[in-house]
């Protein structure tokens, strides 16, 4: 990684509370009843030979619990994740910087997962 690169990362991770993040595209979801239901095609060599055999995708599906799938929902590319965080702090009567480290390692683990896709706010 070049010098350039590293301070875009870390002006990433810095404003994060900018964030917009917004659900990828290529993901499918649905809720279902309190929790919502994400599911991811498979890729990779399994995936390929699971295609091969059945002539079908393979998907990975993962249930979000209540806290995640009211996060998951307000990952529209409109709220940015400070209000997502000043969201949860109101419904789930959290701390603020509890909800703001929550939120944070949340929304990075779903966007190295490639569920979601993030753009810093104005």
């Amino acid at each position: 990684m070049n010098r350039g690169q590293k301070e875009q990362n870390d002006l990433t991770i810095v404003n994060w509370k900018n964030w917009k993040p917004c659900r990828s595209p290529q993901v499918l979801w649905e809720r279902s009843g309190e929790r919502a239901i994400v599911c991811i095609r498979q890729s990779g060599l399994v995936a390929t030979i699971g295609r091969w055999f059945t002539g079908r995708e393979t998907w990975k599906r993962i249930e979000l619990d209540t806290i995640g799938t009211f996060v998951w929902e307000r990952c529209d590319g409109q709220h940015t994740a400070s209000e997502i965080a000043a969201d949860l702090t109101r419904k789930y009567g959290l701390h603020r910087r509890e909800a703001e480290a929550s939120l944070l390692e949340f929304l990075v683990q779903l966007k190295k997962r490639g569920l979601v896709q993030v753009r810093e706010g104005e």
